[in-house]
């Protein structure tokens, strides 16, 4: 059943190869330089597949175990090699700077820095006017950066968790079938396969720095190796799976999702109730452990948003809409003109395989055929309704398919002519980015003097126009400015400047209700900066103290150049400089009086009245949150939401001190100590 499932994946892959020419372009694809390579494979497997014989199936692999052995360290050499091509020696103790990489790498950086000072969440003070951090924990590799990082510096620290990460990959996949009783031979070129495709991640995540969902999937895979060992009787495999899914929960919050999905999967083909109740158990405690970085986000629910593609996601589903989307993606499995040869193409043209598989064989494959066949499943339901959701899956394929691939090679294939081929088939039709990430000592190599006029300009923030990848234009038909940067510099010009931005810290809309808090490529509040009357964003820049500006979009020069309230400073052909007269520049708007806000931090920050007297109106120019609370050295002050910003009656004739104080939450963390040492040894009795 599964040769004529290799068969009817042969046909498919011919029609991939044949239509799907549009990708041309793109290095790496299968009309690139490695187009008669992969048509005398593809043929030679072909040839191989449809070879009328007699022979039967075997219960001996197809492979040598040496030969397995060789497939396995090329794929580990291959690996190995594309990471030292992103990420040449030189560049390890300098930031990555390409798309996503310096923000992530930043924001690993302050959590590192937040959790010395003893906050898992906080207050995010440099940009939207300031937002709560824990609306950011789908983007924080700070747990587990935190030991590379303190050991070995910031910059190689990052570089080696990440080399951890993909190695983790195929040792992981390996891991899983061994401990489900696969054979030597399979296990070895499952790490071949696994490592290719991990690889392969580089046209996802390298070329992006969105490696928040490489952890996220080895995590995921982590927690699905634990859950296994645990139900085979291992019984260090109930603390791994907990220890597991509160670092998933602590690195990606999303990934969480999924992995819950994927464990109750393997637990149903496994008709095994027992793991059931022990994945809910653990789960439950995750939840409880993580939060210390998630309370606020539960606690305060309308101030978080989980849909990050619309600026104003809608209350209610667009049903028509929706079954539109839903009919397109499943419209796209019979088209495969529009698949590219990455995992995900090679999910869809290895389906008829993956299914049969996820039917017929009684193995460890067997979950995780059934896996990569939910995740396509998943996929179908990929609409803006749901955010990101149901388009993240697709990084496990790299897990999934690996097995798959391997058993097919190993027993499926029924003939060594067979297996060679389909190896070789699927080596050279995946893709991979053999370019080096770019790297900078600092945010000055990027432009040294918008560095320094940033650093000098006056006001309590200093609006930097956000450089998006995203389409930030919510109007119908809106188009987003392109993009005239390959990276997103905002993060590292706040931490070198020391300045507030009124700016996003992420690439397009991030996750609080703040989030249209910016000028990104002409657009602002999702609609054109040109269809904005002035008036209403010259209020805007009143009520945060802004006074210059600093914008690369034509769009958005034009625009303030046509207001005689904006005058040019400066330009160096690309960035602009403006200033707005007569603008109000104070951090910290009194009525009638003067104050000053010093020691910034992400728990909080002290309001020095120098001239006030009882009862005066304080507004800090920050963006109100409830969690917020005041004092002084003698009473609390009560704070209160004045047009969206902190603001409270001052509790005394100047001069006086005000301390803002974000709360630790030190009994959360307690609470998270306690629930995972009381969960590991529940797991870990049970499983006696």
């Amino acid at each position: 059943m599964v040769l004529f499932a290799l068969r009817a994946s042969a046909l498919v892959w011919w029609a991939n190869f044949l239509l799907s020419t549009r990708w041309a372009h793109i290095p790496g694809s299968l009309h690139g330089p490695k187009r008669l390579w992969f048509a005398a494979a593809l043929i030679a497997y072909t040839i191989a597949v449809f070879w009328p014989r007699r022979d039967a199936a075997t219960t001996e692999p197809l492979l040598t175990t040496r030969e397995a052995s060789v497939l396995a360290a090329l794929g580990a050499g291959v690996l190995a090699a594309a990471f030292l091509t992103w990420f040449p020696w030189g560049t390890w103790r300098l930031i990555p700077f390409l798309d996503d990489w310096a923000p992530r790498f930043q924001s690993t950086r302050e959590f590192i820095q937040w959790l010395d000072a003893g906050w898992l969440a906080g207050w995010q003070w440099n940009f939207l006017g300031g937002y709560h951090t824990s609306s950011d924990v789908t983007q924080s590799l700070g747990a587990l950066g935190y030991l590379p990082m303190t050991l070995l510096g910031d910059a190689l620290g990052f570089h080696v968790l990440h080399a951890v990460l993909f190695a983790a990959v195929p040792w992981l996949v390996s891991r899983d079938l061994a401990i489900g009783g696969v054979d030597r031979q399979t296990r070895l070129v499952a790490a071949a396969a696994a490592a290719l495709l991990a690889a392969n991640y580089s046209y996802f995540l390298i070329r992006s720095g969105d490696t928040n969902s490489l952890a996220g999937a080895v995590l995921t895979l982590a927690a699905i190796v634990a859950a296994h060992a645990a139900r085979e009787g291992h019984r260090w495999g109930g603390p791994a799976l907990l220890s597991a899914l509160v670092a998933v929960s602590y690195a990606h919050t999303g990934s969480f999702i999924y992995a819950v999905l994927y464990l109750l999967l393997d637990a149903a083909l496994a008709r095994n109730w027992r793991a059931v109740g022990r994945l809910v158990f653990c789960a439950g405690v995750a939840q409880i452990a993580a939060l210390p970085m998630t309370f606020e986000s539960w606690r305060y629910p309308e101030l978080f948003n989980f849909n990050n593609v619309y600026l104003h996601p809608p209350e209610s589903i667009n049903w028509p809409a929706l079954a539109r989307k839903v009919f397109y993606n499943v419209e796209l499995l019979w088209l495969p003109h529009r698949w590219f040869n990455d995992y995900g193409g090679l999910a869809l043209v290895l389906l008829p395989v993956t299914v049969t598989m996820a039917i017929v064989d009684r193995s460890r494959i067997r979950f995780h055929a059934a896996a990569a066949v939910l995740t396509v499943a998943l996929m179908r339901l990929n609409d803006p309704h749901f955010g990101y959701a149901f388009i993240r899956p697709i990084h496990m394929f790299v897990i999934f398919l690996a097995p798959v691939v391997a058993v097919a090679v190993t027993r499926y294939a029924r003939s060594r002519a067979v297996a060679w081929t389909l190896a070789a088939t699927v080596a050279l039709y995946v893709q991979i980015w053999w370019q080096p990430v770019p790297h900078v000592a600092s945010i000055r190599d990027f432009n040294a003097a918008l560095v320094e006029r940033v650093a000098a300009a006056p006001g309590a923030l200093v609006l930097i126009e956000n450089n998006p990848h995203r389409n930030t234009n919510a109007a119908p038909g809106g188009v987003t400015a392109a993009s005239r940067f390959g990276n997103h510099f905002e993060s590292l010009l706040a931490a070198e400047t020391g300045r507030r931005l009124y700016a996003g810290y992420w690439d397009g809309w991030q996750w609080s209700p703040w989030r249209g808090q910016m000028l990104g490529g002409g657009t602002w509040m999702g609609e054109a900066i040109a269809e904005v009357p002035p008036e209403v964003f010259h209020q805007e820049l009143d009520r945060w103290g802004v006074v210059e500006l600093f914008v690369w979009s034509a769009e958005s020069a034009a625009y303030l150049a046509s207001d005689p309230r904006y005058h040019q400073l400066w330009t160096d052909g690309v960035w602009t400089q403006f200033r707005r007269d007569g603008a109000d520049s104070r951090e910290v708007a009194v009525t009638h009086g003067e104050a000053t806000l010093v020691d910034r931090f992400v728990g909080g920050a002290r309001v020095h009245l120098t001239r006030a007297t009882v009862g005066e109106l304080v507004v800090v120019r920050t963006n109100f949150h409830p969690s917020w609370t005041a004092r002084t050295d003698s009473a609390v002050v009560p704070l209160r939401d004045e047009a969206g910003q902190l603001a409270f009656a001052a509790p005394c004739d100047a001069p006086c001190v005000i301390t803002l104080e974000y709360p630790r939450r030190v009994g959360l963390r307690y609470l998270a100590v306690i629930a995972w040492v009381l969960g590991m040894f529940v797991v870990y009795k049970k499983s006696a």
